[in-house]
């Protein structure tokens, strides 16, 4: 349409007669009636092919054109009523200059859509450049020429700086009815992704033998193929022209297919919920697609991903349901194997069992599974959860602790122990990484009745299981010292009171009558430190090393008399042989056998008469203890007892 028809139009309607202005009100419906069809064509943007907006362009020009005229006629018309030269009314004045403004935006409306024309050209480069990348044969280029660079970079900047109104750009955003909003891409990255949507659509939402819900990975595979395949030419072509945007092309790229993805995955989703097989393996896929974009592409996860899919509420509820379905299995599983207590691995603190260690696993693999999701509230359900295992975990255990055992070191006993041990380790380090300090930090913000004092977030739990490891390294400790005192009966029982003053140097030797007790005590430390872990190892000699002194100073000293020789003897036990065999668990053994070393001293000590002449500091024993010993010297009773 050229400026004669234009203003023949306008004559049309107007004629020779100012007064007939009003009558463009017509002429503004049918142009009013024009902008709103390329609206509307507009609007599909996002969904049809974007070439078909060239064909608007044409049409677009010639609107921009009437408009202009006309406006310019309006003006004309001002200008005249100005001089006072018509006799119009206020009203009719008031009414043009409202049109004025109405087509004044129009104008400024399609004065943005001006650089569309340039998608005819970049279509037809894209072709040229056989667009999009199908890379059959690896020895050919990745990308084209770099001869049409400039072009394709010339073009991308055109397209980019059209800026379309807010109204229009709320009508082009596609929204997600399913899932999430995702802000419709830049004019090129959403030419370069059509021609992939439909190949994905074609492929994967059709009829075709690839659209498998069992084979979930195969749709995958093919968005990281992709985005592989092109991220160098986006890398290289496309973002140097987008400098200046908030995103990464790379990113907006990938965002897009994601969003291409994300429908059909919720659609599959949904079906198969009520398939825990593939519903699992489904969830297992698209988690594994989502590491795959954060690892290997550095994909930002605030851009919109996949997981949102996972967190809408149906979904959630499922995938929460069958990990702890798939948890409970796995734990059965580990817990009735006949490998279960086998040691697989150590190191100076733990003993792994195969059971613990598949346990820290199988809480390794749901951390990872949801450490990734957004929202704090998501994570704290599967936290929950994977507290919630932990103590079910914890009562199996104590379970099978209740069976009654023969020979306790030679039991599951000891790789239970070792197996609590090990958890309790892991959970402590797990308390301090950034992950369950976040979710400690917002388990409290949530919750105002959480104690201020916890440290982490399984600090009850933890509490629960120190308390059972407590419980077993009693259990078999005093196995091992009721075995010990069984065989103490002759060394408690001899005859300490006439045994004859002996040359330290060349007669003492191990009493004859302890043999069996030592012998005992020294097997049982060994085969203890071989069984438990070096950790639970240290309190566990160490509760031996105290029962042995009670034992020593209860049944021994204190109700047996003995003579110089018999002090001797005693003081000879335990400095040249209890203490060595303790020296090679800790570097001071003396100071787990403070009360036994005093109560020999006191023993020994011909010049002590009475508590008052002790000549060094007694800390260990009360003085009950103190009296009883001194009394029980050869010096404190007559002859005729000893006889």
């Amino acid at each position: 349409m050229n400026f004669e028809k234009i203003y023949q139009r306008i004559n049309d309607f107007i004629g020779n007669d100012y007064k007939k202005l009003s009558t463009c009100t017509k002429l503004f419906d049918e142009l009013n009636k024009e902008k709103e069809e390329i609206e509307s064509k507009l609007s599909n943007i996002s969904v049809e092919i974007p070439s078909k907006i060239i064909k608007t362009t044409a049409r677009i020009n010639e609107v921009e054109l009437t408009i202009q005229c006309f406006i310019k006629e309006i003006d004309t018309f001002l200008e005249i009523y100005n001089t006072g030269e018509l006799e119009n009314s206020f009203e009719k004045l008031s009414d043009f200059a409202s049109k004025k403004k109405e087509y004044s935006k129009c104008l400024n409306y399609l004065n943005t859509l001006k650089f569309i024309e340039v998608i005819r050209d970049y279509e037809q480069l894209l072709k040229i450049m056989n667009w999009p990348f199908v890379i059959r044969n690896k020895s050919l280029p990745s990308y084209p020429s770099d001869d049409l660079k400039p072009k394709f970079q010339l073009l991308t900047k055109l397209l980019l700086e059209v800026e379309l109104p807010e109204e229009m750009r709320e009508k082009l955003v596609i929204t997600s009815t399913s899932v999430v909003d995702f802000p419709i891409p830049s004019l090129p990255i959403l030419l370069l992704l059509e021609p992939l949507r439909k190949r994905f659509l074609f492929h994967f939402c059709g009829n075709k033998q690839t659209n498998r819900s069992d084979k979930p990975e195969w749709m995958f595979s093919q968005i990281l193929t992709w985005i592989k395949d092109h991220e160098l030419f986006i890398t290289n072509w496309l973002q140097p022209v987008c400098k200046g945007s908030t995103v990464s092309a790379k990113v907006e790229f990938i965002r897009g297919l994601i969003k291409t993805v994300i429908e059909k995955l919720h659609t599959d989703l949904l079906k198969l919920q009520y398939d825990d097989s593939l519903f699992t393996h489904m969830l297992d896929e698209t988690l594994g697609f989502h590491r795959e974009l954060t690892v290997n592409y550095g994909y930002p996860t605030s851009c919109g991903s996949v997981l949102s899919v996972l967190t809408q509420a149906q979904i959630f509820i499922k995938w929460l349901n069958t990990e702890q379905k798939s948890a409970e299995k796995r734990m059965d599983d580990m817990l009735n194997s006949n490998t279960a207590w086998i040691t697989i691995t150590e190191d100076e603190k733990c003993k792994i069992t195969e059971c613990g260690d598949k346990f820290v696993i199988l809480l390794t693999a749901i951390t990872d599974r949801y450490s990734a999701l957004p929202q704090p509230g998501h994570r704290l359900q599967f936290l929950d959860f994977q507290l919630d295992l932990i103590d079910e975990f914890r009562l199996r255990l104590a379970q099978l602790k209740r069976d009654d055992y023969f020979d306790i070191l030679n039991s599951d006993l000891p790789a239970i122990l070792n197996t609590v041990h090990y958890l309790s380790t892991v959970l402590t380090e797990w308390g301090t990484s950034t992950h369950f300090l976040m979710l400690h930090h917002f388990k409290y913000q949530i919750n105002s009745n959480e104690d201020r004092n916890k440290i982490s977030v399984f600090s009850d739990i933890l509490a629960l299981i120190h308390h059972f490891s407590d419980e077993l390294v009693k259990e078999i400790c005093t196995s091992v010292c009721l075995e010990i005192s069984a065989k103490s009966r002759s060394y408690r029982k001899d005859r300490w009171n006439i045994m004859p003053p002996m040359d330290p140097e060349t007669d003492l030797g191990l009493t004859l009558s302890g043999c069996t007790m030592f012998q005992v005590l020294t097997n049982k430390l060994y085969q203890m430190r071989n069984v438990i872990a070096p950790e639970i190892f240290k309190n566990c000699w160490k509760y031996v090393a105290d029962h042995l002194c009670k034992l020593i100073i209860d049944d021994v000293i204190l109700v047996n008399m003995f003579s110089k020789g018999g002090a001797q003897q005693i003081q000879f036990d335990i400095k040249r042989n209890i203490l060595p065999l303790f020296a090679q668990f800790t570097t001071k053994p003396e100071a787990y056998f403070k009360s036994l070393i005093e109560a020999c001293d006191l023993l020994c000590s011909e010049s002590i008469v009475n508590v008052d002449s002790i000549p060094f500091p007694i800390t260990a024993l009360n003085k009950y203890q103190v009296e009883t010993i001194l009394n029980r010297r050869s010096g404190k009773f007559m002859f005729s007892e000893l006889t």
